[in-house]
């Protein structure tokens, strides 16, 4: 009886230990979509998509399902615009590629994004799939007060976005004809934000010298900071309790990737009146990132220490100075 009994033991250790395993391998997402393979078509484009996938290992894809455009673990994204017949909703809406035009869709995200970084950092640090898209759209949110009360949701292009394993990039349609120098740092710009926002998730922590640099402990003053002015000389770059360490991380990264060192720590000007943060998730963020590394509103220095870490951080891992793409746009 008691062999018996040790034996059952032994089956359900085995049994919990092979349902609850353990790895401590590098954070990836789970259930990724491994089932699509390039080619997907016979354009003369698709051997540029299998090389990439080749060097790289990150699928480029024309054809993809809603799933890869509007799946997350914690929902569906997918947003409509307010018609007449529909009150809409929000979240995106993603148009696949134009085929005629993925040809120089490529080239363009080619000068945007992929000519901008060294192999190193895009052999690491790209996302399972790129999604090549018409248009991709964010639901903007108003809100109607007559003749009642109620919200609703219009488009407005973003150029890229991030969706889990994968970031979509818009220009794949008539537009990219006329695209332009203009257009090369628009889309730079954007893809450099969902890039980040990807690789914070993923495949980049904040090192233990940069978080320990800023006590973001609720006992501490930091959550209690508010104004640009309050923040900067404390060395971050949130208000309030938005401050943290990945929150500061990401905001370093953009201002590498989006903004050139002269922007960053030219004077300026008069700063009497900067006392709200503006947004800073589009290209048009001038008043908090222009001269926020100048002694005007680093008063402390302690920005400016901060950034140097994640500069560093790039050269030593990657070797590449992220700067270096900042300095084009």
């Amino acid at each position: 009886m008691k062999t018996k009994c040790y034996l059952f033991l032994l089956a359900m250790n085995a049994l919990v230990l092979t349902g609850c395993s353990y790895s401590e391998d590098s954070l990836e997402p789970s259930g990724v979509t491994t089932s699509y393979q390039v080619p997907q078509g016979i354009h003369d484009y698709d051997q540029v998509i299998v090389n990439f996938y080749q060097k790289y290992g990150s699928y480029i894809l024309y054809k993809f399902s809603d799933k890869d455009a509007y799946w997350t673990p914690s929902g569906w994204i997918y947003g409509k615009a307010t018609t007449e017949s529909d009150a809409g909703q929000t979240g995106y809406a993603v148009t696949p590629a134009d085929e005629n035009y993925v040809g120089q869709q490529l080239e363009l995200i080619n000068k945007a994004w992929f000519s901008r970084y060294n192999d190193k950092i895009l052999s690491e640090l790209l996302p399972v799939k790129i999604l090549l898209c018409s248009e991709i759209d964010s639901m903007k949110t108003t809100y109607v007060f007559s003749p009642s009360f109620h919200m609703e949701f219009a488009p407005v292009p973003v150029g890229a976005r991030c969706n889990y394993d994968n970031i979509a990039v818009s220009y794949g349609n008539s537009n990219v004809v006329n695209a332009n120098e203009s257009t090369v740092r628009y889309l730079a710009s954007k893809i450099a934000r969902s890039w980040t926002e990807y690789m914070m998730t993923y495949k980049i922590t904040p090192t233990a010298e940069f978080s320990s640099s800023v006590d973001y402990s609720s006992s501490s003053s930091i959550p209690k900071l508010y104004s640009p002015k309050e923040c900067c000389a404390a060395g971050i770059t949130s208000a309030g309790y938005n401050a943290s360490a990945l929150n500061d991380w990401k905001h370093f990264m953009i201002m590498l990737m989006c903004y050139s060192y002269q922007y960053l720590t030219e004077d300026p000007g008069d700063i009497s009146s900067w006392s709200s943060w503006s947004s800073d998730y589009y290209w048009t963020e001038s008043t908090d990132y222009h001269g926020i590394l100048n002694a005007k509103k680093d008063t402390m220095g302690l920005l400016m220490k901060r950034y140097k870490m994640v500069r560093q951080f790039f050269i030593d891992h990657y070797d590449m100075d992220l700067q270096t793409v900042g300095n084009q746009l």
